[in-house]
C-alpha cells in the first residue's frame, strides 16, 4: 500500500497544485516586512490561478480519460476547498495595507532595507487558509465515512439477499432433483408396466385368436360329425324300412301261398305208394321251406341286431362327441371370458398408463417451470453478484479516496504547522541580521545535522537568506545578477524564488 505522502504527491500535488501552494507560501512570506520586496518581483503570476482561462472557477476539475466521474465528487470537493482557500488568501492580500505598492523594485534586500526592517515592529501572524481547509476536509472525510457506511450496509444487504437466493436456489435444486428422480422412477415403472401390458395384450390376442380358430375347428368337426351321424341314421332307418317291407312282404307271400294252398284242392293219389311219395316230397319241401324261412329270419334278425348295435354305438359316439365338443366349447367360453377379463384389465392398465403419461407430462411441465425459475434465479444471482462486485469496487474506491483524504488532511495539518513554523522563523529573522557567522552555528538550519568540529568547508551559506546549511541543503541554485550567475540557496529560498519548483516540504516529506 502506498504511503499518504506518495498518494498526496501523486493525486493532489500536481504541477498546478505545487504552483498554487508555492504562491501561497510566497504570499505568506511577502506579507512580512522582509518579504515585501519579493511581492513586487513575483507580480501577478503568484496571485493568478494556475487554471486555464477558459475553465470556470466553480466548475469541477476535468478528470482523466481512464477514470469515470460517476463514483463520487470527492476530488472536486477537495479542489473546491483549495480554490476557496486561494480566494480567501486573495481577499486577504487585497485587504493588506497599500504600502506594499510603494516598495522599491529590487531583486535582493539591501542593508538599508534590513535596517528599516529591523526598526519596524513585527506584525501579528496572519491567519492561514489551511486552518479553514482542515474543517472542510474533516467534513469531506465525514461524508466519505457516511457514504462508506451506507455502502457497507448496502453491501451487507446485497450479500444477505444473495445468500438467501443461494439458499432458495439450493432448495429448488434439491426439489428439482427429487422430482426428476421420482419422475424417472415413475417413468421407468410406467414404461415397464406398459411393456408388460402390451406383451400380455399381445399374448391374450394370440390366445383369443387361437381359441377362435380352435372353436371354429371344433364347430366344423362337430358339424361334420353331426352330418355323418344324420346320414348314418337316415341310412339305418331306410335299411330298417327296407327290411320291414321285405319281412312283411315275405309274411304276406307265405300267407298268400298258404291260403292258396289251403284253397287248392288236394288231389291225392289213390295208390298208397304214390301217396307216400307225395307226402315225402311235400314233407321235404316243407322242411326246406321252413329251413329257408328260419335261415332268412335268423339272417334278418342278426342284421337287425347288428344295425341296432351300430345305431347304439353311433348314438354313444355322437353323445361322446357332443359332450367333448360341449366341454371344448365351455372351455373356449371360459378362456374367452378370462381373455375378456384380462383385456378389461389391460384396458385398466392402459388407462393407468395414460394417467401416468399425463402425470409425466405434468411433471415435465413442472420441471420446465422450475428450470425457468432456476434460470431466472441464476440471472438474478448474476446481476446481484455484479452489483455486489460493483459495490465492492466502489467501496474499495471510496476507501482509497477516504485514505487519500485522511492522508491529505494529515498532510494539510503538517503543512499548516510547517508553514506556521517557517513563518515564525522568517518573522523572527527579521529582528536580527540575516547573515549567520560560521562560529555561531553548530547545526544545519535545514536538516539540523551537526557540523563536524574540525572539517572546513562543511558550513555553507544561502546567498538569499544568509543562513548556514550543510552541502546537501544548499544544493539548489538560482541565477542571480546581471550575468545570471548560479547562486546556491536553501530549499525554502529556492521555493520562494523559483515559481516552477516543487514545495520544499514535499521533498522533506518524501524523504
Amino acid at each position: 500500500m502506498k504511503t499518504p505522502t506518495s498518494l498526496m504527491s501523486q493525486s493532489i500535488f500536481s504541477e498546478d497544485r505545487r504552483s498554487s501552494i508555492a504562491s501561497s507560501i510566497r504570499r505568506l512570506v511577502q506579507r512580512s516586512p522582509s518579504g515585501r520586496t519579493e511581492e513586487k518581483r513575483a507580480g501577478t503570476d503568484f496571485v493568478s490561478s494556475p487554471r486555464s482561462p477558459t475553465q470556470k472557477a466553480d466548475s469541477p476539475p476535468s478528470l482523466p480519460e481512464n477514470r469515470s466521474p460517476s463514483p463520487s465528487p470527492r476530488r472536486w470537493e477537495i479542489d473546491t476547498v483549495e480554490r476557496n482557500s486561494e480566494s480567501t488568501e486573495k481577499n486577504e492580500m487585497d485587504a493588506a495595507p497599500s504600502e506594499n505598492a510603494a516598495l522599491p523594485d529590487e531583486t535582493s534586500p539591501t542593508p538599508a532595507d534590513i535596517g528599516s526592517a529591523g526598526d519596524s515592529p513585527p506584525e501579528s501572524p496572519a491567519p492561514t487558509s489551511h486552518d479553514d481547509a482542515c474543517p472542510k476536509c474533516e467534513a469531506v472525510v465525514a461524508k466519505l465515512r457516511e457514504s462508506e457506511a451506507d455502502l457497507k450496509e448496502q453491501l451487507a444487504a446485497a450479500q444477505s439477499l444473495s445468500d438467501r437466493y443461494q439458499t432458495e436456489l439450493s432448495g429448488e435444486r434439491l426439489y428439482r432433483n427429487e422430482l426428476e428422480t421420482k419422475m424417472r422412477s415413475l417413468s421407468a415403472e410406467s414404461e415397464t408396466s406398459i411393456r408388460n401390458a402390451i406383451t400380455g395384450h399381445q399374448n391374450l390376442l394370440e390366445k383369443v385368436a387361437k381359441l377362435k380358430m380352435d372353436q371354429e375347428t371344433y364347430r366344423m368337426e362337430h358339424t361334420r360329425a353331426m352330418e355323418y351321424e344324420r346320414k348314418m341314421h337316415r341310412k339305418l332307418q331306410s335299411d330298417m324300412r327296407t327290411l320291414t317291407l321285405k319281412y312283411h312282404k315275405l309274411l304276406g307271400a307265405n300267407r298268400q301261398t298258404a291260403s292258396e294252398m289251403q284253397s287248392q284242392t288236394i288231389e291225392l293219389p289213390q295208390e298208397l305208394d304214390q301217396l307216400q311219395y307225395v307226402c315225402l316230397q311235400l314233407r321235404e319241401e316243407l322242411i326246406e321251406t321252413r329251413a329257408a324261412k328260419e335261415h332268412h329270419v335268423s339272417a334278418l334278425q342278426d342284421e337287425i341286431v347288428l344295425l341296432k348295435e351300430q345305431m347304439e354305438e353311433d348314438d354313444r359316439g355322437r353323445k361322446a362327441l357332443e359332450e367333448a365338443l360341449t366341454a371344448r366349447v365351455n372351455d373356449t367360453q371360459k378362456a374367452l371370458g378370462i381373455a375378456r377379463s384380462q383385456i378389461s384389465e389391460m384396458g385398466d392398465v392402459s388407462q393407468r398408463a395414460d394417467e401416468m403419461d399425463r402425470q409425466t407430462a405434468e411433471l415435465r411441465a413442472m420441471i420446465t417451470d422450475l428450470e425457468g425459475q432456476v434460470k431466472a434465479l441464476q440471472t438474478e444471482r448474476v446481476e446481484l453478484e455484479k452489483n455486489v462486485t460493483a459495490l465492492r469496487i466502489r467501496n474499495t474506491a471510496l476507501q482509497s479516496e477516504l485514505d487519500t483524504s485522511e492522508a491529505v488532511q494529515k498532510d494539510f495539518v503538517k503543512l499548516s504547522q510547517s508553514l506556521q513554523i517557517q513563518l515564525e522563523k522568517i518573522r523572527a529573522a527579521e529582528q536580527e541580521v540575516r547573515w549567520q557567522f560560521d562560529d555561531d552555528v553548530f547545526n544545519c538550519n535545514g536538516c539540523e545535522a551537526p557540523f563536524p568540529p574540525k572539517q572546513r568547508g562543511a558550513k555553507r551559506h544561502c546567498c538569499h537568506c544568509g543562513k548556514v546549511f550543510c552541502a546537501p541543503c544548499v544544493s539548489q541554485t538560482i541565477p542571480s545578477g546581471p550575468q545570471r550567475r548560479l547562486a546556491p540557496v536553501c530549499q525554502v529560498c529556492h521555493t520562494l524564488l523559483n515559481r516552477d519548483s516543487a514545495p520544499f516540504f514535499s521533498h522533506s516529506s518524501g524523504n
